[in-house]
Parts: C-alpha cells; sequence; structure tokens
C-alpha cells in the first residue's frame, strides 16, 4: 500500500467523483500536485542531462497534468522539453522560437512520423531549419492546447505547407515553354493535372531550394487536424478520407520533371503521362499505403519504366 485516505464523515460507499470533490482529498491533491511541479522543476534546471533521460518516460504523464490543471501547467511550463531534429536532441519551446525567430517567427514545424515524413524533414534540415518531434498519441491534443495558451504561436506539420525559406527567390523567374506565352509552370501544371485526374488533387508547382525532391503532397494543417478528431472519435465505417483533399507539391527545379518538360516537347506524351503518375505515386507512398489495384499499377509501371530505361543502354 502507498498510502490511505481516512475521515470521520466519509459515507460506507465511496464514489470516485465523491473523492475528488471531497475538500481534504483537493487539498492532498494539490500539495501533491505541487511537489511534484516542484521536483520536475528542480530536475530540468539544475541537472539538464539527466532530466532529458527520463522525459521519454514521463512526459505523457506531464502532459495530460498540464491538460488537467492549470496552475500545474502554469509551474512546468518552461521546463517541458521536446526531441528535435537539431543536435541539440531536445529543446523548449521558448528555446525553439528563439532559434527558429529569424526564419520563422512564431511558428513551429513538427512531424509526427520520422520514417513517414522523412523526405519533408530531409528538405528543412538541408535549409538549416529545425523539426520538433511530436509523435506520442496525447501530442495531437497537446499541440493544440499550447496553441490556446499561446495565441501568438501557430504549430504546423512539415507536410501541411512550405515555408518561403524552403522556395528559390526568383522562383517566378521562369523559361516559357514550348507555347511563348505560357509560362513553365503553368504547362506543368497541365500537364499533371491531365495525366493525373485524380478526385481532390491540387496541382502547385514550385522551385525548391533542393532539387532533389521531385513532388510532395501537402496537407493543410487545420482540415487534417479536423479529420484526425473525427476519425479518433467515429466509428470504424465512418472513417474520413484524410486525403479527399490534398495537394501535390511539384517541384520545377527537379531533374525529373524538368525530364517530363522535355518529353512533352518531344510529343512523347505517354511517357510524359506515365513519368508524372510516378511522380505523383512516389510522392503519395510516403503518406498512405496503397490498395491491391493501385499497388499493382504502381509496379507495373515501375517496371515499363525500368525495360525503357534498360531499352537506351
Amino acid at each position: 500500500m502507498q498510502g490511505c485516505l481516512d475521515a470521520a464523515d466519509l459515507p460506507l460507499n465511496v464514489s470516485r467523483s465523491y473523492l475528488q470533490n471531497e475538500p481534504q482529498v483537493r487539498k492532498i491533491r494539490e500539495v501533491i500536485t505541487s511537489r511534484v511541479a516542484s521536483k520536475i522543476c528542480d530536475l530540468a534546471r539544475h541537472d539538464r542531462e539527466a532530466f532529458s533521460k527520463i522525459w521519454d518516460d514521463i512526459h505523457t504523464f506531464v502532459k495530460y497534468g498540464m491538460l488537467r490543471d492549470d496552475k500545474f501547467y502554469d509551474k512546468v511550463k518552461d521546463q517541458v522539453i521536446f526531441r528535435t531534429t537539431d543536435d541539440c536532441k531536445y529543446a523548449t519551446l521558448n528555446e525553439y522560437l528563439m532559434r527558429a525567430a529569424a526564419k520563422h517567427d512564431k511558428k513551429v514545424y513538427y512531424a509526427n512520423d520520422e520514417a513517414a515524413q522523412a523526405t519533408y524533414i530531409k528538405l528543412f534540415k538541408s535549409q538549416g531549419m529545425e523539426i520538433l518531434l511530436l509523435d506520442a498519441m496525447i501530442d495531437s491534443h497537446f499541440i493544440q492546447f499550447l496553441e490556446t495558451k499561446n495565441s501568438d504561436v501557430k504549430f504546423e506539420r512539415v507536410d501541411s505547407d512550405l515555408t518561403e525559406n524552403l522556395l528559390e527567390e526568383d522562383r517566378k523567374i521562369e523559361l516559357a515553354g514550348p507555347d511563348e506565352q505560357k509560362l513553365q509552370s503553368a504547362q506543368v501544371t497541365e500537364l499533371f493535372e491531365a495525366s493525373l485526374k485524380a478526385t481532390g488533387l491540387t496541382v502547385r508547382v514550385e522551385s525548391l531550394k533542393d532539387d532533389s525532391v521531385s513532388g510532395m503532397i501537402l496537407l493543410a494543417e487545420q482540415t487534417r487536424r479536423f479529420k484526425e478528431m473525427t476519425r479518433m472519435m467515429g466509428q470504424d465505417g465512418e472513417m474520413p478520407d484524410m486525403f479527399a483533399e490534398h495537394t501535390l507539391m511539384v517541384n520545377l527545379k527537379s531533374p525529373v520533371v524538368q525530364n517530363i518538360v522535355k518529353l512533352q516537347e518531344a510529343k512523347r506524351d505517354e511517357d510524359a503521362t506515365m513519368l508524372a503518375e510516378q511522380v505523383y505515386d512516389l510522392a503519395m507512398l510516403s503518406q498512405r499505403s496503397f490498395d491491391k489495384d493501385r499497388m499493382e499499377a504502381f509496379l507495373a509501371r515501375s517496371n515499363k519504366i525500368l525495360e525503357k530505361l534498360g531499352g537506351m543502354s
């Protein structure tokens, strides 16, 4: 036994709600909460390394306590740390915001799946941008809670949009396509829209500073959050499609995309369409698994591309 409560006026049958509202129990809870908060703050201030080592084991309980108790939140809010992609390993929210102020003031970029979002994380890191890793089940609620407590701070997942720091500054200066009146971005947009014909898809063409990425899927932050909340509250048969509305960002600077443009200019429309579909499917694979029919189509197309490349050698 870790401890017990005794009071002269306790009824024979004691419910949980009765205990929670009982004055003595409430006082005991407040004292224990205060001591736990003080212990967390002392350890975080005086031995950050030791605190970081135990954080993965205690963070769910700390965050839950902050969600439930405003007094507990006020005491520990400056000591809560987050795992990051930076060499520092862990950082408080204020430390992160201070380091990121020059590139994206008052905006927090985060990832909740290092494997699925590896392409996005790599893209951000290539431009010296730090990402918070929030992959616990409680984090989706905790993010919204922090936004209510810090109204000037916004959290955005790395696949929600592209920050200006990832885009070429002179991206609006483009070479004309085969039609001299048409910019290359418009040409690529029309090509991908005609090739894909996917429901709920929007094609967006940009020039990234990193040319290793040919295409990425972007999901609007607030729309995705709403659907995730609906999914958590709904039944199995009522699961919303997270990709009912999504954006394919095509990187105009990518050699792959430039090759697609050249194929279209050479009137090799079938090959251009095939590569456009491949760019889209590769981008989608990082976000979700395919059903049987789509996976078969993807594999067949991949083999066809390999055959064509083999025939060119």
